[in-house]
């Protein structure tokens, strides 16, 4: 069923698929979904809103992906749906009943916002009211450079009411806000990096033209004089692994040329080196990681033994901090003259 058909097609039809749906959904009320004119797509962040017969929004909803919304209407009655979406014209149903335990489905078809935007301050009011509906209509921008701002939200108040009614300003900083008719409105703005914005409006419509003033953030700078300064060494017994330094390798050098041989010589605790010296474990898990100046390589040896200055074998849990996964069961870090 489309917006397009007459007012009393409408109404047949919403009673039609009402009376179809079935009779275990609690309450009353409507299941509405949006598609596009050109693409039927469903319509995303559309808002919908269930209207009282006094014109009061007792309902409000906003759509998300292809899911269809549902509105709960508090008891029986006469409503009107008003749909809005920034893009889409906005248009409201006529008026149907829902009985007790009624719930109805709608599927809107939204034409394109084709209407040029005034600029503000050309109409300050006299809009005609559209079935108990207004419109407020404006542009956000900054107070001191006139830019616009986008992706301002502005909320609407009614009265005493908690009822809300919430867009975004789109693209060209310009929002529309529908909102029922019947008594005066509570308009906020706000952007992040400015300062909250409210108006007071009466019962009319109104095209307008908000500023909104930058928030003021001033950083001071601060100086520190140290009197002292204090230097800590790391023990290599606290680390999580072994280092093997230039004064341990140089007397190496001369009894072997594999730099596995080397690691199998210094005899660490749980620390295993394969018979060809390719293959580094630190109990039982994976081959180490062989790493040589930050890059790792995937052999030990290859690393000629005359170029290393000094080699740290970290334990797996140091070595996944360092390098990740790969080194899951520890790594060799090699440093090279």
């Amino acid at each position: 069923m489309h917006f397009r058909q007459p007012a009393c097609a409408v109404l047949a039809s919403l009673i039609t698929l009402g009376a179809a749906l079935p009779a275990t959904l609690a309450g009353q009320g409507v299941r509405v979904l949006a598609v596009e004119l050109d693409t039927s797509r469903p319509v995303g962040g559309a808002r919908w809103s269930l209207v009282d017969s006094a014109g009061r929004a007792i309902a409000i909803g906003m759509a998300r992906g292809a899911a269809a919304l549902a509105l709960n209407a508090p008891a029986p009655g006469v409503y009107a749906l008003h749909f809005a979406a920034i893009g889409f014209e906005p248009h409201t149903t006529p008026r149907f009943p829902l009985d007790t335990g009624a719930f109805l489905e709608l599927v809107h078809v939204a034409r394109p916002a084709v209407e040029p935007w005034r600029s503000p301050g050309q109409v300050a009011t006299a809009e005609s009211e559209d079935d108990g509906e207004r419109v407020l209509a404006g542009t956000v921008r900054d107070a001191g450079t006139h830019d616009p701002v986008r992706h301002a939200q502005a909320t609407a108040r009614f009265g005493d009411s908690p009822t809300l009614s919430v867009v975004m300003s789109d693209a060209r900083a310009q929002f529309r806000l529908p909102v029922p008719s019947g008594g005066p409105v509570d308009l906020s703005i706000r952007a992040l990096g400015y300062t909250p914005a409210r108006l007071q409006l009466p019962n009319a419509h109104a095209d307008l033209d908000i500023r909104l003033e930058p928030n003021a953030v001033l950083l001071a700078g601060r100086t520190t004089t140290a009197e002292r300064v204090r230097v800590m060494g790391v023990d290599a017994r606290s680390l999580a692994g072994w280092i093997i330094d230039e004064t341990t390798i140089e007397p190496l050098r001369g009894i072997t040329q594999n730099v596995g041989d080397m690691v199998a010589l210094r005899a660490l605790p749980g620390v295993t080196v394969s018979r060809n010296g390719e293959c580094i474990r630190i109990r039982r898990l994976p081959c180490v990681l062989i790493v040589m100046n930050e890059v790792p390589i995937g052999d030990v040896t290859t690393v000629p033994v005359e170029s290393v200055r000094s080699m740290v074998l970290l334990r797996p849990v140091e070595a996944m901090n360092l390098f990740g996964s790969r080194a899951f069961g520890g790594a060799l870090v090699i440093r090279t003259r």
